[in-house]
């Protein structure tokens, strides 16, 4: 029997064509959690045959570039039922990413966008109503007119405008550039949900912010970006990142920047050098202890030893406000005894399904959550 979608489909006279195979080295959509990212689809019709082709304010109107974005839409939704079996599954559109061929100077991305846009609140409703980024490119492939993308990578700017649009805090990571300044990113090294190669402290900001994230739209975000993109909407928790040097950009530069932010923020760190010099910096700003339990084997546990009777020490040392703990390793007596005896707030992280969810609500006063809505 045909869902509700697959009914809206067939009103709107659509039928979902084969979902096309990868062209290259990808896959054509990633789960996580009960997330899902599908990568960006050109505009083929039910023909099999590009809708558009070639650029926007040359050779292609805005009507045809709306119908292609309206094709492009389209075989999203293939790759979604294909990934989901079942329309009906999909809880919310996060984001659309729409990549326009564009001449020199054609400044109406954005209409020709809607043309996907539309067709996702026409056949979603409320649940197609999406963040959205739209960028001119100069060629795309087979001389495409457009390419639309969806989903949410993490530490991206979409997820931060569909956190704020969803009433949430955000948690985000920062690293530290070759310039001194931060960026919200998690890993040391680019490659994993970026293009390029290289670690993060051997580039620029200025080179970073220039680095987009695969199959999206977003690009890197400088702490600077982020507050200004938040503006005091929703309260930022900001995990700063360490390799335990001694290294004092990190924190000089989180210190500068929140300090003449007026919105609610927070900063925490595996690392208790990081938040010690956070309570000398900015005595204000609540700072948290992250940690995890033994049983992880990680080289951030081996380099911290963020567990046990060391780890009490060292928070206690750091003077911190908040403790951010590994959901699986819960529960556990370190962050227990902080939270009943030092009367410190327990945060679980990272949440991502009900299981740990249960766990969090039992042991903790607050989670980070990821891949779904709770």
């Amino acid at each position: 029997m045909a869902g509700t979608v697959e009914k809206k489909l067939a009103e709107l006279g659509i039928s979902l064509p084969e979902p096309k195979a990868p062209v290259a080295n990808y896959v054509p959509f990633v789960r996580t959690g009960n997330f899902m990212l599908v990568s960006g689809q050109i505009c083929f019709g039910a023909d099999g045959k590009l809708v558009a082709k070639g650029r926007l304010g040359g050779e292609v109107s805005v009507e045809d570039g709306q119908r292609a974005a309206r094709a492009c839409a389209i075989n999203l939704l293939a790759q979604i039922k294909a990934g989901l079996g079942d329309l009906d599954k999909v809880i919310r559109v996060v984001r659309l990413g729409g990549f326009i061929n564009s001449a020199p100077g054609f400044p109406d991305g954005p209409q020709v966008m809607n043309g996907a846009s539309d067709l996702m609140v026409a056949v979603f409703g409320d649940k197609g109503r999406h963040a959205r980024t739209t960028v001119g490119v100069s060629a795309l492939p087979l001389d495409a007119a457009i390419e639309v993308a969806a989903g949410v990578i993490e530490n991206t700017q979409s997820a931060i405008e569909a956190a704020v649009a969803a009433g949430y805090a955000i948690e985000v990571d920062l690293q530290v550039t070759a310039d001194g300044d931060a960026v919200v990113h998690h890993d040391e090294v680019l490659g994993r949900v970026t293009d390029g190669r290289g670690r993060i402290d051997a580039l620029t900001a200025a080179e970073l912010r220039r680095v987009p994230f695969r199959a999206t739209a977003d690009r890197m975000l400088t702490i600077g970006d982020l507050c200004d993109l938040v503006s005091g909407r929703a309260t930022l928790v900001l995990e700063l990142k360490s390799r335990f040097d001694g290294d004092r950009r990190l924190v000089s530069r989180v210190g500068q920047v929140l300090a003449a932010y007026a919105g609610p923020a927070a900063a925490m760190s595996f690392d208790p050098w990081q938040v010690g010099m956070l309570q000398a910096l900015a005595p204000a700003l609540p700072r948290g202890m992250v940690a995890q339990g033994r049983r992880r084997s990680s080289e951030r546990d081996r380099t911290s030893r963020n567990h046990g009777l060391a780890y009490l020490r060292r928070a206690a040392a750091a003077r911190p406000r908040f403790i951010a703990y590994a959901v699986d390793d819960l529960p556990a007596a370190a962050p227990l005894l902080l939270r009943y005896v030092a009367r410190l707030p327990l945060l679980a992280w990272t949440v991502r399904n009900e299981t740990q969810r249960c766990l969090a609500r039992r042991w903790a006063d607050q989670m980070i959550f990821e891949g779904f809505r709770p």
